[in-house]
């Protein structure tokens, strides 16, 4: 049950980080408690999750429109489909497409986080 809560809170990052600002990504993914049971939680029940609060998928689309960095995951439409890809200095070094938006972004959580909790 306690990973329930850790997906919920995870799937809200996006809105929890505009809203407290004045910390990190890092921080706010750490204090869900993700870190410990990471290997537990797959972009399935993050999949589960987001189709009973679909509002957060623009959260996370406009989480990844919005950074500004050399190198990331990234979900966007493109076409009528969704892109979940990586890269790094302006060159996609990986990308996925997907009818399911849903799906794209839920996939697009999993790796983003593990992506944060990495560095």
């Amino acid at each position: 049950m306690e990973n329930i809560k850790i997906i919920k809170n995870i799937i809200e990052l996006p809105k929890t980080f505009i809203l407290i600002g004045n910390t990190s990504i890092y921080n706010l993914l750490y204090k869900t408690g993700y870190f410990s049971v990471h290997n537990q939680i797959s972009e399935n029940d993050f999949y589960f999750e987001l189709l009973k609060k679909s509002e957060c998928i623009e959260s996370w689309e406009n989480w990844s429109n919005d950074k500004h960095c050399d190198s990331g995951w990234y979900f966007k439409e493109h076409n009528q489909k969704y892109l979940v890809g990586y890269y790094d200095m302006d060159k996609i070094i990986e990308q996925t497409e997907y009818n399911d938006k849903t799906k794209a972004c839920a996939i697009f959580i999993k790796k983003e986080i593990e992506d944060i909790m990495n560095k």
